[in-house]
């Protein structure tokens, strides 16, 4: 286990300027992060700090929305926020046991306070979202990469142990974005192909029934092609 840890010391009082050294910490050193973070204090600075960092992932995402839906982009900036707060306990939970199957020794709070000081990239990750495939994979692997530092800081994990286990996990969680990424993309194409066909016979007078219906009938197709796809 790594002598630096600190077991005992309770985080300073919680302020933005605290958030903003904690994320830049986390972004620009994160080894020296994990080395450093108190594993103990409560949950109130960890559940702080990943509010406030979905907030302004809420927002960014809100921002980019605010042009084609107002009331989706509003409710973005509401949503992403309280369910950070609630899926982050889910979150922890699942790396705590993989740490525990791994071989940690610490208890569920420092899994959590890891976890939730990874919420440090999250507006970076929003905005490489966009970037298509790329940018999925570039999201997963930097979050893995902030669980491998504090699997060998925190955690005590060999680092060979740590490089295999979330070596493969980013493997596993890499092909399945692509795939549902590529599945997605597929479904966009298929509404976007029936909603021309759909603008070019609007006009017609003699559109018989049957003829909505085949039109109907091939885009269901297609959209169940794509979720079975997705699927596999």
């Amino acid at each position: 286990m790594n002598e630096t840890i600190n077991e005992t010391a309770v985080p300073a009082a919680f302020n933005l300027e605290t958030i903003k050294k904690q994320a830049l910490a986390v972004i620009t050193n994160p080894v020296e992060f994990y080395r450093t973070m108190p594993i103990a204090g409560g949950f109130k600075e960890p559940l702080l700090f990943l509010v406030a960092m979905s907030l302004v992932t809420g927002i960014l995402r809100a921002i980019l929305m605010i042009g084609t839906s107002f009331a989706g982009a509003l409710g973005m900036l509401v949503v992403t926020p309280i369910l950070a707060a609630i899926f982050g306990f889910v979150g922890a939970a699942i790396v705590f046991l993989v740490w525990k199957l791994m071989g940690s020794g610490r208890d569920y709070e420092t899994a959590y306070r890891c976890f939730a000081y990874a919420a440090a990239i999250s507006p970076i990750t929003a905005l490489l979202s966009y970037i298509p495939y790329l940018g999925g994979v570039a999201a997963t692997g930097w979050g893995l990469f902030l669980l491998y530092a504090a699997s060998i800081t925190v955690h005590g994990i060999a680092v060979s142990k740590a490089k295999m286990v979330w070596g493969i996990l980013f493997a596993v969680f890499a092909l399945v974005g692509i795939s549902t990424e590529a599945a997605g993309r597929r479904a966009a194409k298929n509404l976007e192909r029936f909603q021309q066909q759909v603008g070019q016979q609007i006009g017609r007078e003699d559109m018989t029934p049957e003829e909505a219906g085949r039109m109907l009938g091939e885009f269901l197709r297609g959209m169940e092609k794509s979720s079975r796809e997705q699927q596999q």
